[in-house]
Order: structure tokens, then C-alpha cells, then sequence
């Protein structure tokens, strides 16, 4: 393959290209931004290096992103840590080791395999992992993703009328003559299947409210109807097909509100291969749909594909565990006769190679079993997890819509690799942000007032705090001037208006008083509890020491805590107006109970709790819950102004030692 001296300086100059985006753009953006203009940008074009993998817009792309957050954001590095769900992944990189050696190619084979892995999948799964492992960060991503579909639509426009010349016009390689888009990729196919994400993804934000703007323009319906129109032009059949199929899939699991739809999708990757495997199911049923509804050449071509794989799935059973490893071995050599049947060749004949269609073929022939049982979970254990923990009312959340979307096109990418055998970067970085995705997450994306709203202590939903129910349709009025002023407390409070906050909060208590001693519905109280939390909060941390009077806040947050008892976030302050009203066995047993309810304990329950234990004398289980506070901080808060003067308080207090006396806070 020849190439040009352009196309070789844009990947070795991308990484600095990374380090000025992390230099100039918030680091989760940066990443995002980084990843997909990589993508997008590059040339499909591997520079070989001796002894180590290729270097490619993959690699380029996902050093450049590690640097920068080695040298501008170390603390993500030194913060991150494995958990259970990162297993699947440790072993998808242990399995070319162990392919290697099953087929008797040696150690040094193998770790080079497993480094090629790394490479081109562990490295952007983390990724995933230290930038977009919560809302924010799959906000970031899924925006990216969108912007990079509208960056192509003038390319594909350019393409459709002057043919894909893009690329050899650009980077002086590649093959044109098709007047089907392909702008830097490959192939067309693989742009068609970009656009389609991104327009999935564009439609199910507009549908959602989760994206107002776009730079200076609102974000209106124009933008993910420029992109379906595109995903039509663009002529890929099998793009349009998922494109559909995701937008029905989310629009019906919203509308019916069953976890069934995508849980389906996550799984139809594995059911596919555990019916071809053993020649289960044929596929005859699906050329004939596609000869019908699509055309004779797509159904042909499907035909072709499904003998292939019943080709080499006879190869891969051959060595079924850990599979054929590499150098080749996998590969079937032969030709079909006038029948249909295929007729093996002894030599190895590049003409006569039977085409390896699917990337999941790929894997079981090389990897076997063990592989294509990693690989499968990597890509859909997120969306699983995904499922089980967010209950569907909270998918067309503004907040939650980017996970659902994520959840959604890793399906759909994984049906696609049974056709195809495009490895994409941005869904595997997709994968490792949706897999950390945790309830409680949502709860500090949304903050304390929604979070304690949210059934089951997860957050509220957006009609929880919007449109009352029919029961308090009479008191809507009452209601929604409530809203306003609780809205209004909320951004008074982050100008520094303290004392107008408090006011606005004050009048939304009397207000939804007012409401739940004519209607006391439970979204009344629930009202009533968010506001009351937020005001108790308030008078234990004023700013001014003077202001903060810790028996009101200790009254105020009795009475949350016994009107709505399931929710963590009112007992943790329970918990902090005992321990700032000297109550330390009390404030133990409210932090507890908050842990509890949570399942686990945050920072925020941590630090509280190693200030009680202190002043109670436990000084071993003080530092214990330091240590984890000052942990949960770096992890989950990072950079939070308030949580940071709580830790220094708590490190200040122990300062003082076993042999000292402690002071009241």
C-alpha cells in the first residue's frame, strides 16, 4: 500500500493534536472530543512497527487520550480501580496468551496477541473507564458522536455527487469509483453504520430534552432529521435496518416500559451464535425476508455469507476451547461447486480463502470459545447492567437518556459484528463508560434535592419536580409557584444569596404545607422532604458560623426522615446535625442507616462518620473511614469544593490523636 507523507504526519502528530484539546477543554470533553475526531479525521492506515502492534487512528487516538491524562489529569489515573465487571475484559486480554499456547506457538507469541488486544480494546475500554464512567461523561460522549455525524454530512454530500474520492484526494490512497460515501473509512458500509449511530443517537436526545443546544443553535428536530436523512442517502441498507430497529426498540421499551426489548437485543448476539454453532437454525429464513422486502443481490449476499460461516464454524470446532490462535491457522481454502457445495483445497490458494464476513466468526475461530464468551460480555454486560439497575421510567431522563442511547447502539453494534467485521473504538469506549454506571451516580449528577425524590433512593424523575399528577390537579397552582421557588432557592444559593435562598425555600415549605394538609399525596411530601432537606443542609454549613444553627437543622431533619424514611440522602443528614449537635452515638447509627439504605457508603457518609468516631475515641475506625472518604472523593467527586473543606475538617480533627482532647465541631 502506498501512502503520503500527509497521511503519516496526521497520525504521528495526533497526539499532540489530544494534548492541545486537554489543554484548552475540560478533560472528559477533551477525551471525547479526541476519540471521535481521531476516528473520524484519520486515515484508515497502519504504520507497521517491528515486535509491536501497527500504529493506526486507533492507536493514535487512545495513546494520545492516556498521555494527556497522565500529564493534565493524573488523579483519574490514580483513583481508578478494577472492579468485578472489569474481568471480562482482563481475560479477552489473557486470551491470545492462552490461544498461543494451546496451539503450541509459544509465550512470545501469545503476549504478542494479548499486547495487539490491549492495544486495540483494552486501551479504549479504559478510556471509558476514567472518563465517561458516569452521566456526564456519556453526555459528553453521545454528544460527541452526534457533532461527528453532522461534521460528515457535507463529506457524504461531496461523495454522493463526485463519487469517494475523499480519501485518495486527501491522504493519496485508498480506492474511489462508488457513489456511496466513505469519506475516511474503509468502506461505505462503516460510514453508513457511523451516521446511523449518530442519528439514533441525535433522535433519542431531541426525543428526551437531554440536549438544549448545540454551540449557539438550538438543538431542534432539523438535526437528527439531517442525519436519518443521510443514513437514507448514504444507500446502506443494512445501517438503515438498525437504525430503525434501535429507534423502535427504545420508542416501544419508553412506551410499554419494559426491560424486555433491550434485554432481547443484548442477547441476540450470543443467541445468534448458539444456534449457528451447532447448525441449529439455517438462516434460510432471513434471505428469504431479504430477497422479498429488500432485493435479490442483499439477499444473494446474505446467502453467500451464512456458507461461509457454516464453513469455517466446522474449522473452528475443530479446536473449540481456546480455538486456532494466529499466523493464519483458522483460514479455509476452497470453492463451491455448481451445486452449492464446498469442495476443501490442500493449498493454500489466495483466491480460493473462504472471506472471514463477521468479526465473530473471527474470534471463535482464533480465540474459541472462551474468546467469543469474553468478547460477547464485554460488549453486552454493559447494557445488561444497564437494565437491571435503572428502571425504564428513568430512560427518557434528560440525565439518563445518553446511557439508555449507549446501551442501545452497543446492541446494535453487536449484531452488526455478526455480518461484519469493523472494530470500532468509540463502542468499546461506550462500553467501559456504561459498565461503572452506578444508582448512585445519578444521584450526584442530579444532586441532594432530586436524588431523595427518586423511588428507591435513585433519583427523581422529571415529572416528579414538572407537571403534578390528576389527584393534585386542584392545587396545581399552589404546587407549581412551589416549584418555582424551590427552582429559585436552588440558583440563589449558587450566586451566594444565602439569605434569599433561604427565604424562597421557606415560602415553598409553607406553600406544599399548605398543599399536603388538603391533598397529602406522596409527590406533596416528596416536594416537601427535597426543599426541607435542602434548607436543613443549609443552616448546619452556612458560611457564616454565626448563621448556622445545627437544633433547627437537627428538628427539620427529624421530621424528613420520619415523613420519608427509605431514602439515604435524609438520613445522612439526620446524621450530620447530630454530629454537629454533639450527639456523636446518634449521628454513628443515622450515617449507618443511610450506608444501609445505599448498599454502600459514599464519601459524604465516610468522612461524617470518621468525625464521630473520632470524637467518640474509635480512633482506628476514624482513619479507617478517612482513608475511604478521601478514596470516594478522588473517584467519585473529584474536584468538590465542599466535600474537599469536610475531608480537611476530618484530617484536621484527627490531627489531634488519641492523646489529645477533641474539641466540638
Amino acid at each position: 500500500m502506498t501512502t503520503t507523507l500527509f497521511a503519516l504526519l496526521a497520525l504521528l502528530g495526533w497526539p499532540l493534536v489530544v494534548l492541545g484539546f486537554f489543554a484548552v477543554l475540560p478533560p472528559r470533553r477533551a477525551a471525547a472530543v479526541s476519540l471521535v475526531g481521531a476516528w473520524l479525521s484519520l486515515p484508515p492506515y497502519a504504520i507497521p512497527i517491528a515486535n509491536l502492534p501497527d500504529y493506526s487512528k486507533n492507536t493514535a487516538a487512545t495513546i494520545g487520550v492516556l498521555l494527556a491524562t497522565a500529564i493534565f489529569c493524573p488523579h483519574r489515573l490514580a483513583a481508578f480501580r478494577p472492579r468485578w465487571f472489569d474481568l471480562p475484559m482482563v481475560g479477552w486480554w489473557l486470551s491470545p496468551l492462552a490461544s498461543s499456547l494451546d496451539n503450541g506457538l509459544g509465550l512470545y507469541d501469545g503476549l504478542a496477541g494479548s499486547l495487539n488486544v490491549i492495544v486495540y480494546w483494552g486501551f479504549p475500554y479504559l478510556i471509558g473507564r476514567l472518563h465517561f464512567n458516569d452521566f456526564e461523561g456519556l453526555s459528553e460522549l453521545t454528544l460527541a458522536i452526534i457533532v461527528g455525524g453532522l461534521s460528515y454530512v457535507l463529506p457524504c454530500l461531496f461523495e454522493l455527487r463526485m463519487s469517494d474520492k475523499l480519501l485518495i484526494s486527501i491522504y493519496g490512497f485508498g480506492a474511489s469509483g462508488q457513489y456511496r460515501p466513505k469519506v475516511f473509512f474503509w468502506a461505505a458500509l462503516e460510514c453508513g453504520l457511523w451516521m446511523a449511530a449518530a442519528a439514533l443517537t441525535a433522535w433519542w436526545l431531541w426525543r428526551c430534552g437531554a440536549v438544549r443546544k448545540l454551540g449557539r443553535y438550538r438543538f431542534g428536530g432539523v438535526f437528527p432529521a439531517m442525519l436519518i436523512g443521510m443514513v437514507v442517502l448514504c444507500k446502506t441498507k443494512g445501517a438503515l435496518i438498525l437504525l430503525l430497529a434501535g429507534i423502535g426498540l427504545l420508542w416501544a421499551s419508553t412506551r410499554v416500559r419494559t426491560r424486555l426489548l433491550i434485554g432481547v437485543l443484548a442477547l441476540a448476539g450470543p443467541i445468534y451464535a448458539a444456534v449457528r454453532i451447532p447448525n441449529l437454525w439455517s438462516g434460510e429464513q432471513v434471505v428469504e425476508l431479504a430477497n422479498t422486502f429488500i432485493s435479490r443481490a442483499r439477499g444473494q449476499s446474505l446467502e453467500y455469507r451464512l456458507k461461509n460461516e457454516v464453513v469455517l464454524i466446522a474449522k473452528a470446532r475443530e479446536r473449540p476451547i481456546f480455538g486456532w490462535g494466529g499466523w493464519n491457522r483458522f483460514s479455509v481454502y476452497g470453492i463451491y461447486d455448481e451445486s452449492g457445495n464446498f469442495c476443501p483445497e490442500d493449498d493454500s490458494n489466495p483466491d480460493h480463502q473462504i472471506p472471514f464476513d463477521g468479526l465473530w466468526i473471527v474470534i471463535f475461530g482464533t480465540q474459541g470459545y472462551v474468546g467469543l464468551i469474553l468478547w460477547f460480555l464485554i460488549l453486552q454486560l454493559p447494557t445488561m447492567l444497564f437494565v437491571l439497575r435503572f428502571p425504564v421510567r428513568l430512560w427518557t431522563h434528560p440525565q439518563v437518556a445518553p446511557a439508555s442511547v449507549a446501551a442501545t447502539l452497543l446492541g446494535l453494534y453487536t449484531i452488526d459484528c455478526l455480518l461484519n467485521g469493523y472494530i470500532n473504538i468509540i463502542y468499546v469506549a461506550v462500553a467501559g463508560g456504561l459498565i461503572g454506571l452506578r444508582p448512585v451516580d445519578l444521584a450526584i449528577r442530579l444532586g441532594t434535592h432530586q436524588a431523595a425524590a427518586l423511588d428507591r433512593g435513585l433519583g427523581a424523575s422529571r415529572q416528579r419536580w414538572s407537571a403534578p399528577s390528576a389527584a393534585l390537579r386542584p392545587l396545581a397552582g399552589k404546587i407549581r409557584l412551589a416549584d418555582r421557588s424551590w427552582r429559585l432557592g436552588r440558583t440563589l444559593k449558587k450566586e451566594g444569596r444565602l439569605a434569599e435562598a433561604e427565604a424562597a425555600w421557606r415560602q415553598a415549605l409553607d406553600l406544599l404545607a399548605a398543599a399536603a394538609g388538603a391533598e397529602p399525596a406522596a409527590e406533596v411530601r416528596q416536594r416537601w422532604c427535597d426543599c426541607a432537606n435542602d434548607l436543613a443542609w443549609l443552616r448546619l454549613h452556612h458560611p457564616e458560623p454565626a448563621l448556622r444553627d445545627p437544633a433547627f437543622a437537627l428538628a427539620l431533619a427529624r421530621q424528613v426522615v420520619e415523613t420519608c424514611p427509605e431514602c439515604e440522602v435524609y438520613w445522612n443528614t439526620l446524621g450530620v446535625a447530630h454530629l454537629r449537635a454533639g450527639d456523636y452515638p446518634a449521628a454513628v447509627a443515622a450515617l449507618d442507616r443511610a450506608t444501609a439504605l445505599g448498599n454502600r457508603s459514599t464519601a459524604f457518609e465516610d468522612v461524617f462518620l470518621a468525625m464521630a468516631h473520632a470524637h467518640l475515641g474509635d480512633w482506628e475506625q476514624a482513619r479507617h473511614r478517612l482513608a475511604a472518604a478521601l478514596l470516594g472523593m478522588e473517584r467519585d467527586y473529584p474536584g468538590h469544593p465542599e466535600l474537599a473543606g469536610f475531608c480537611d475538617e476530618a484530617q484536621s480533627l484527627l490531627a489531634a490523636g488519641p492523646d489529645h482532647p477533641v474539641t466540638a465541631c
